[in-house]
């Protein structure tokens, strides 16, 4: 895909040159080139010479072609005049050109450049065409083209492995910056949408760095699946993407190619060994002016970004007011959600037992800012929100997922051991939770029989397993 865009745009900057500098020398008015292939003739616009009358200055704006043309039957291997009307790429100027004395056009055919092949139209005054010597030049100019296009684009491939990035394959830093600069700007929009992942680094931690780096293949090849020829798809370092999308519709439109890759990159990654890798992402999606460069644009993104990390995941835009406002990424059309930059990182909210009177905990929801905050912080932080509830409901803190999820729990709830210290392990975690039901259980059946005994005044009857040998009939 870039060794292709970075052929056709090395290729038509060779052409114009050759076009411009033979015109300037031998005292020509115009030219152009017309791109040849199996769909057709696109034609480039035209290049006028200063020293063109005036007579040809709507050649300068004229509207080229939205569809491929016809080149006809005829070919030109060898340069040759030909009547202004028999050549197909520039009848809407024909007027034009016999209006200033130009009734016949040079032509030459330019073949073997690489996948494609290419027309040179030439406009001069009838003395400077019949002058010695220079239409020989133009075929010793045309035949040498293609080798020159051919060895620059040879050297361009050669200093285009030293702009991918060598695990993934997917352009680094510099390759991303060198062929933005070549992306046309035109009147379309362009988003860039910069992409981190979420749990990368606990994948390394828990699978080692091999893994991570299957992860990291695998996150380029959905990437790349995801996104058209002309898009642009970059790996700055770590776990940070940078997808260049040409020619999108709107800023919805881009939201939605975000929304796209991010349910691609959600899947889970089988890696060696047959563990399960699974990592979520994050996405700032930001609009590519014209008039801006392209390093604000990246900025722009990255700092997006991280806002919608901040609240939790989600992708992030910044609308025409300059709110921030984080979709779902798998919300489809569902409304943004305005980010409140002053909002407190923990959400309490109590949780009663309806049994009875009083509080049994609280449901703690930790914003995304507290991500990768070390556990320790974290249960801080949320034990200095929750001590009120705690000391009523006489619990304390266990962190179920750590930067995730925490849980005020009765003691008797509570896991002990290991596994309670290791939140971080999923499979700990599970058995951790597991006794903490079983102790839950066995809490309630004590409350269940202590408010027995409160009631009746007297002890519960024993359990038929406990009675004495001499009371069973």
């Amino acid at each position: 895909m870039y060794r292709d865009l970075l052929r056709q745009s090395r290729s038509r900057e060779l052409v114009d040159d050759f076009l411009d500098q033979f015109v300037a020398r031998h005292g020509w008015w115009a030219a152009r080139a017309a791109w040849v292939s199996d769909a057709g003739m696109l034609v480039d616009p035209w290049r006028v010479s200063e020293s063109a009358p005036a007579g040809l200055d709507l050649m300068r704006h004229q509207q080229l072609p939205a569809e491929p043309i016809d080149p006809g039957e005829a070919r030109f291997p060898d340069p040759m005049l030909v009547p202004v009307g028999d050549v197909r790429c520039t009848r809407g100027v024909a007027a034009a050109l016999e209006g200033e004395g130009v009734d016949r056009l040079v032509v030459v055919d330019v073949a073997g450049m690489l996948e494609f092949d290419v027309r040179l139209v030439f406009a001069a005054p009838s003395d400077a065409v019949a002058a010695p010597g220079v239409l020989e030049a133009l075929r010793t100019g045309a035949a040498l083209l293609p080798t020159v296009i051919r060895q620059d684009v040879e050297r361009d491939e050669l200093r285009l492995s030293a702009l991918r990035d060598p695990l993934t394959g997917l352009l680094n830093r510099s390759g991303l910056d060198e062929l933005a600069a070549r992306v046309d700007a035109g009147p379309d929009i362009r988003a860039v949408i910069y992409i981190d992942l979420d749990g990368f680094k606990e994948v390394n931690d828990a699978y080692g760095h091999a893994a991570g780096d299957e992860v990291l293949v695998g996150t380029a090849q959905r990437l790349a699946r995801q996104v058209r020829p002309t898009d642009l798809v970059a790996r700055l370092g770590g776990d940070e993407f940078v997808v260049l999308a040409t020619s999108v519709l709107d800023e919805l439109a881009a939201v939605s190619l975000a929304q796209r890759l991010v349910a691609a990159l959600s899947l889970d990654t089988v890696v060696a060994g047959g563990a399960v890798a699974s990592v979520a992402a994050s996405a700032g999606v930001a609009v590519w002016t014209a008039d801006a460069p392209f390093d604000e644009a990246v900025t722009a993104a990255d700092a997006l970004m991280y806002e919608a990390k901040r609240i939790g995941g989600g992708i992030a835009m910044q609308d025409a007011t300059g709110r921030i406002l984080v979709r779902d990424p798998y919300g489809g059309d569902a409304a943004p959600e305005e980010v409140e930059r002053g909002r407190a990182p923990v959400r309490v909210q109590p949780v009663r037992d309806l049994r009875g009177p009083g509080l049994w905990g609280a449901h703690v929801l930790l914003r995304g800012e507290l991500c990768s905050a070390p556990l320790e912080q974290t249960v801080a932080l949320v034990d200095e929100a929750v001590s009120p509830i705690a000391r009523a409901a006489g619990s304390r803190l266990v962190a179920r997922r750590p930067a995730a999820r925490a849980r005020v729990a009765p003691r008797s709830a509570l896991p002990r051991g290991r596994a309670a210290r290791h939140g971080r392990q999923p499979a700990r975690f599970h058995r951790a939770a597991a006794r903490g039901r079983r102790g839950a259980r066995a809490a309630r059946r004590r409350d269940r029989a202590r408010r027995h005994r409160n009631l009746v005044g007297r002890r519960p009857a024993p359990h038929r397993a406990e009675r004495p040998r001499h009371a069973r009939s």
